[in-house]
């Protein structure tokens, strides 16, 4: 492709050098240089593309896209201006792959909680009936039924260039007219999303996380926002009013507003009532149409709450998604039951890693009849310090006892996690510190009687533990199978 055609779109400042080279290859990345590149220098959060201009040159690179010139330039070498080059990414690697989103109904969530529930959820609906459609999602990808490898740079969220060339290949290989996503707030700030065109969106709740990164609650909704600020006139939103950042988060949109709400009935287009709870799932009450589900909780019936509206607004009707609501599974690592032999205890695998979320799922447990709560759970390193004390003051506040150990603790001292998680609770005695993952959940499970209640929170579907840069294989729903299986 001449870099002419590459730049349709991309707001240039100044270009030096020839307009009309073939560029075969785009990379942000000076490892992944290949000859014929364009190269674009994007400014990250840890690393500056600017600083391997040279390095992207010497492989192969005859392109650059920057947003200041190197000192040094080279005549034989292409440079093109631009003031942000995150944003003029988005355009780059969306005209590479002949703009795949145009041709599919991308259909993009975010929130604090929910987001891998929904995008599964849908996903299977789709299938369920009879659409060809792909799931990107940090508890796998899967394309018509089928679970798929991709490399991913990042473990929550496709990069820019990733996204887009994994869009055309789900189009062209598998044909597929849908794509369910998550859209995470990392990469809503750094633009991931730019010049993709999102045919529906769904907010589903906000609340503290990622403050590490964002450093306050509202600079954390500012980034949700963005998704609903780059929706066209031809998409929707689906939003949570319960939620108090819901209205907020189409303020500026230009997308068609749909709202749902369990708690104001009047002036919403999806309001619904929980018939019954159990654990066997749930009943709830939509535009007088009773819906079943297999699922726990209520925050599962939100989820599904989201998942009808949107496929109502895809052209479905509501009498048609009664028998697919009542077929649908839960996401991996996502209020999962782990099967046992014993049937005198419940033990439960969850992603739980926020406060709020911690608190949803142990008050759905609290729900179901039972003996004693025993949660174990950590915090992962590298993350917002702030919600470590919340959360372990909601793990003791609702849990008989409780296990802190390590999640990821990345590359933070674990001493320093637990000291955090437990800060407000040396009084107390119904909590123990037990640093390896492995031996806290086997100590939880030998302190089991009849009537229990095992949460194991935090890293869900995960199958690696991530300590001092290195992920070791760890899944907790293995660990639980392991010693269910066996005297201890």
């Amino acid at each position: 492709m001449k870099l002419q055609e590459l730049l349709s779109h991309v707001i240039v400042q100044k270009i030096l050098g020839a307009k009309d080279v073939d560029i075969s290859h785009i990379s942000q990345d000076s490892r992944d240089i290949k000859e014929n590149t364009l190269f674009v220098a994007t400014v990250g959060t840890q690393v500056d593309g600017h600083l391997y201009i040279s390095e992207a040159i010497e492989k192969g690179a005859i392109a650059i896209v920057c947003e200041t010139l190197p000192k040094m330039v080279d005549s034989s070498i292409s440079y093109i201006l631009v003031e942000d080059s995150n944003f003029a990414l988005a355009n780059i690697a969306s005209n590479f792959y002949g703009n795949p989103s145009a041709d599919l109904k991308i259909i993009a969530i975010t929130g604090t909680n929910g987001k891998t529930s929904i995008a599964h959820l849908l996903y299977q609906s789709l299938l369920f009936l009879g659409k060809k459609v792909a799931i990107f999602s940090t508890a796998g990808d899967f394309v018509n039924g089928e679970k798929i490898f991709l490399e991913r740079k990042a473990p929550t969220s496709l990069e820019l260039i990733e996204l887009q060339k994994n869009l055309r290949m789900v189009k062209d290989d598998y044909q597929c007219e849908f794509v369910c996503l998550e859209a995470t707030s990392h990469a809503l700030d750094q633009n991931r999303l730019g010049s993709t065109n999102v045919s529906a969106a769904v907010f589903t709740n906000l609340s503290q996380d990622h403050l590490n990164y964002h450093k306050t609650i509202e600079n954390y909704a500012k980034a949700k926002k963005k998704l609903f600020d780059l929706l066209p006139e031809s998409s929707f939103a689906l939003i949570n009013i319960d939620d108090p950042w819901g209205t907020f988060m189409f303020q500026d949109t230009q997308a068609r507003i749909f709202t749902y709400s369990s708690k104001n009935k009047n002036e919403v287009d999806y309001f619904y009532s929980v018939q019954k709870m159990g654990l066997r799932g749930s009943r709830f009450l939509l535009k007088d149409i009773l819906f079943t589900s297999q699922l726990l909780g209520f925050f599962n019936t939100t989820n599904l709450v989201a998942v009808i509206g949107v496929l109502e607004q895809l052209g479905f009707s509501l009498e048609s998604l009664i028998p697919v609501i009542s077929d649908l599974k839960g996401a991996e690592g996502r209020m999962e039951i782990v099967s046992s032999q014993r049937q005198d205890f419940i033990a439960v695998v969850d992603y739980a890693h926020s406060p709020d979320s911690l608190s949803q799922v142990l008050d759905i447990l609290q729900e179901i009849s039972h003996n004693k709560i025993i949660t174990v759970v950590g915090v992962g390193g590298g993350e917002d310090r702030e919600k470590r004390p919340i959360m372990g003051d909601i793990a003791i506040l609702k849990s008989d006892y409780t296990f802190f150990t390590n999640d990821n603790p990345r590359f933070d001292d674990p001493g320093e996690i637990f000291s955090d998680l437990t800060q407000n609770t040396q009084e107390l005695n119904s909590w123990k510190v037990i640093p390896d993952r492995e031996t806290a959940i086997r100590e939880a499970i030998r302190m089991l009687t009849p009537g229990d209640i095992l949460l194991v929170a935090g890293k869900g579907h995960e199958e690696y533990q991530e300590i001092n840069g290195i992920k070791y294989p760890f899944k907790d729903k293995s660990i639980i199978e392991k010693y269910l299986t066996k005297e201890i």
